[in-house]
């Protein structure tokens, strides 16, 4: 027979973005009752996670618009989706 889980406590603890959408969650186990001061890190941790997220999230939109503008700029083959002037002009 195997070993008795020893977790007493969970919590989960939503990850949101800007518009207060959960993008994720943050979850704890413990051996022991989780405290309010425990309580509060987590909270905090989580609310610090998801500004972290979102920063990154958006350095690469704009890391994306940046490359698809110059690319724009040099006469490179344009990214998929981004808007072409002459693409449809008559001959």
């Amino acid at each position: 027979m195997g070993r008795k889980p020893r977790l007493v406590s969970f919590a989960g603890y939503k990850l949101r973005d800007n518009d207060g959408t959960a993008i994720g969650v943050l979850a704890m186990f413990a051996k022991h009752p989780i405290s309010e001061e425990d309580d509060a890190f987590i909270t905090n941790l989580a609310e610090t996670t998801s500004r972290v997220i979102m920063d990154h999230q958006v350095a690469e939109e704009l890391r994306t618009a940046r490359d698809e503008a110059e690319a724009g700029q040099s006469g490179e083959e344009p990214v998929p989706g981004q808007y072409e002037p002459t693409r449809f002009a008559r001959p």
